[in-house]
């Protein structure tokens, strides 16, 4: 299936600066218009907040914060504007201790130098297709309560922005979302799941430019899926009462 990614908007964050010239002439032939990049991980955090990005690149070896530091701020800063980004690492590395330490600390996709441009379009079309869930630990019980509420609000504005633009499918997903958050009373890692599934839906719809009833079906199989899970949480309810 071929991805219409000329809305979508990338930072890069490398203090390698020939290495920035190559990723971003790659992104650029995938049509991406909106590209920006940082030279280490204390500014790419920094400029990170002042904008929405819907993934970013980040190489592992930099200084003075590496890219898995900044992948950890990013997860789990107070500051950080959207925990949930998807997160590609560049790295020389390929060990699976390497790996599973940063699959931890929150990345999405790794993406091995020296790399193709297939080969990067092959780790935006896997988070599309398969995205890869990463859930905020929350200590503070008050906050998960909270949570809850300070959601339903946005999620009712796309609700209303998804017919205000043509995107029937974010209308339809934000429906379900709002019957879903009206289910919650606590917070566990299993809600925190259907929600980080709601998020990156939002984020395959918007990236992927997938609607209801195309021809690949896409949309439709995204919407059952939310629904199958928020069913699931249901009947998990139902069977412990």
């Amino acid at each position: 299936m071929a991805y219409d990614f000329s809305n979508i908007s990338v930072l890069i964050v490398e203090d390698n600066q020939p290495m920035v010239q190559v990723t971003r002439a790659i992104l650029e032939t995938f049509g991406i218009q909106k590209i920006h990049s940082a030279s280490n991980g204390e500014a790419g955090f920094k400029k990170f907040n002042e904008d929405s990005y819907d993934f970013v690149i980040i190489d592992w070896m930099m200084k003075p914060m590496n890219g898995i530091e900044l992948t950890e701020k990013i997860r789990t800063d107070t500051y950080s504007k959207n925990p949930y980004v998807p997160i590609i690492l560049m790295t020389g590395f390929s060990e699976k201790k390497r790996v599973f330490k940063a699959r931890d600390k929150g990345v999405t996709e790794f993406l091995v130098k020296p790399f193709t441009a297939n080969d990067l379009y092959k780790r935006l079309v896997q988070i599309i297709e398969r995205p890869r869930q990463f859930v905020k630990s929350q200590q503070d019980k008050h906050e998960t309560d909270s949570l809850v509420a300070v959601l339903g609000i946005p999620v009712m504005q796309l609700k209303a922005n998804g017919s205000m633009f043509g995107y029937p499918l974010i209308t339809k997903i934000s429906s379900l979302m709002i019957r879903f958050l009206e289910t919650v009373d606590t917070l566990d890692n299993d809600i925190f799941d259907v929600i980080a599934g709601f998020l990156t839906s939002y984020n395959a719809v918007l990236i992927g430019n997938i609607r209801l009833d195309d021809a690949t079906g896409a949309g439709d199989d995204l919407y059952n899926a939310l629904e199958d899970a928020c069913q699931r949480h249901l009947n998990k309810i139902k069977n412990s009462d």
